[in-house]
């Protein structure tokens, strides 16, 4: 997949396109991606994504702060394991959001010669989100493009937008938002030496710091998988700032104590896999308290991750599926 950031650093003959923020690339925007790379195989056309960065909502200050459900490496490892020809992100500013729907498509139409458009049933694009369906149909007679608009649902035809999940994983219902994202819900990165707290206690942790710009699920303790040195391993972990310990909600750790491992793993990469919310960061009034709770918190990790499914597809690293 060959990668770009401006439509004028790419000129085609021919191209089927389909356009998007793609935040997550849920089940929806697989089936989205899915429909345009059909359409393309079928007239034998190059095929384009075209997406965003940052997320327009948070530029247009819709959003307070960044919660995106990927890393940008990872999205674009994603979009391109689907055998999409070219990438095109595009740098999203209040400058760029200016431009109405007309003279962006006629853009689409000059530059990559667009062929065929396909978006999800409830896109818009262009200043105010103007350029609704009736706009882009008008747009496809005048520009001699065909529009074909996919409707973004589950198998029970419930419609998946990353808004609803973002809302599911910030209310700790993750085994929903795993099911709308067809896959666990992740973070990658080194993991960074702590406290050793919870080795003293016989609880050592891989901790990771959570990228500013990812969304973090609702404080907590998780049942989890981690990828390390090749392997999927199972895992608890805690979401937080660590109240019974710790004063400072700003300092928002990811801690997980992976089950029946004792290797030292420090500054080597992990991704972290989301199976299921378990209870909500408590305070406890001594250690003593919180570590019986967590041995109390291992066995019910232990009976959910053993019903757990662990499909490859299911997980996610920085080059994609894992092999």
């Amino acid at each position: 997949m060959q990668q770009y950031h401006s439509l004028e650093q790419l000129e085609l003959e021919s191209s089927c396109v389909t356009i998007g923020v793609f935040d997550g690339i849920h089940l929806g925007h697989k089936k989205v991606i899915e429909s345009m790379l059909a359409y393309a195989k079928n007239q034998q056309i190059p095929s384009v994504v075209i997406t965003f960065s940052p997320h327009p909502a948070y530029v247009l200050g819709k959003m307070q702060h960044p919660q995106n459900l990927l890393d940008a490496d990872i999205k674009t490892a994603l979009i391109a394991s689907l055998g999409v020809d070219y990438l095109i992100t595009i740098p999203f500013t209040t400058t760029f959001a200016a431009i109405e729907a007309e003279q962006f498509v006629t853009q689409l139409s000059q530059k990559l010669n667009m062929k065929t458009l396909v978006t999800g049933q409830d896109f818009a694009l262009g200043k105010d989100q103007r350029g609704k369906t009736s706009v882009l149909q008008s747009l496809s007679h005048q520009l001699q493009f065909a529009l074909h608009q996919i409707p973004e649902v589950d198998n029970a035809g419930n419609r998946i937008s990353s808004t609803y999940i973002r809302k599911l994983i910030a209310d700790g219902r993750i085994g929903e938002a795993n099911h709308l994202l067809g896959r666990y819900y992740h973070f990658s990165g080194a993991i960074v030496d702590g406290d050793h707290r919870g080795r003293q206690f016989g609880y050592p942790t891989a901790n990771l710091i959570p990228d500013k710009d990812r969304l973090l699920p609702k404080f907590g303790v998780y049942a989890t998988f981690v990828h390390c040195q090749g392997r999927i391993l199972p895992a608890i972990t805690n979401v937080g700032y660590r109240p019974t310990f710790n004063q400072d909600e700003l300092n928002v750790t990811i801690e997980t104590f992976i089950l029946d491992f004792q290797e030292t793993i420090y500054s080597q990469p992990m991704d972290l896999y989301f199976a299921a919310f378990i209870r909500p960061e408590m305070k406890f009034s001594s250690s003593d308290l919180l570590y019986k709770q967590i041995d109390q918190d291992i066995l019910k990790t232990r009976e959910i991750l053993a019903d757990a499914k662990q499909e490859k597809n299911l997980f996610i690293g920085s080059t994609g599926v894992l092999s």
